[in-house]
Order: structure tokens, then sequence, then C-alpha cells
């Protein structure tokens, strides 16, 4: 070099820059790219969901336990146990909705919560649909 010293080539750039080759560029951006779910926040409204959810739940679980166990001649109470349990299973789909409008939060946890209190709803239905078809 001008100093006396040994002389080193120049520094190849760092990054990518006009002259990087097509396969460097995609490795490089391949190296880069990162995902990271855990930045996301939960959407507002996600624990109301998931708690009415699993409340109605367990209130259509333990009816249905007391009904087997009464061999279906059962008092009011499961009457009472299986109208909470729809309530709350309405409860939880009305936070899905609100929570479904929060923009740019994560949505998988009051999705699931959402399904499965879909498909406690549905059971309820299906069970309803076939008290009133062994009264006709």
């Amino acid at each position: 070099g001008s100093d006396g010293g040994p002389s080193r080539p120049p520094a190849k750039p760092r990054g990518l820059t006009p002259q990087t080759s097509e396969k460097e560029r995609n490795v490089t951006m391949a190296k880069n790219k990162r995902y990271n779910y855990i930045k996301k926040k939960i959407a507002r409204g996600t624990w109301p969901c998931i708690l009415t959810m699993l409340l109605a739940l367990g209130l259509l679980l333990a009816t249905l336990a007391l009904s087997v166990h009464f061999q279906g001649q059962g008092p009011m109470l499961l009457g009472a146990l299986g109208f909470s349990s729809i309530v709350m299973t309405i409860f939880s789909l009305y936070f899905l909705i609100l929570a479904l409008h929060d923009s740019e939060k994560n949505y998988v946890p009051v999705r699931i919560g959402g399904i499965i209190a879909a498909c406690v709803l549905l059971v309820w239905i299906i069970f309803i649909a076939l008290g009133l078809k062994t009264m006709i």
C-alpha cells in the first residue's frame, strides 16, 4: 500500500449490491427473512371468548354426564345447565366477532375458541332437534 505495509485487496461489500450474483442475492434474502409471531399481540376479546367457550363446553359435558346418570329423566337443573351453555356459546361467538374487528393482531387463539364454540352450539342444535323429533 501507500503507507509501506502489505497491500490488501479491497473489502468485499456486505449485503446486496448491483454486482451480487442472483444466487448470492437469493441466499442473502433467505437469511434475512425471519418470521416472528410473538410481535403481534392477541386481539382484544380473546380471553373472554376463550373463557366463555370453556364454560360452555364444561356445561355441555356436565349436562351430558348428568343426563346419562339420570338415564334421561333428569331434574330441571339439566335444562338450566343446557340453556346456560347455549348462552355462553353465543357470548363466545360475540367476543369472536369483536376480536376479529381488531386490526393487525394475532387471531389464532380467538379463532380456535370460536371454532370450538361453534361446535358446541352445533351439538346443542342437534340435541334440540333430536329432542323435538322424539316428541312429534
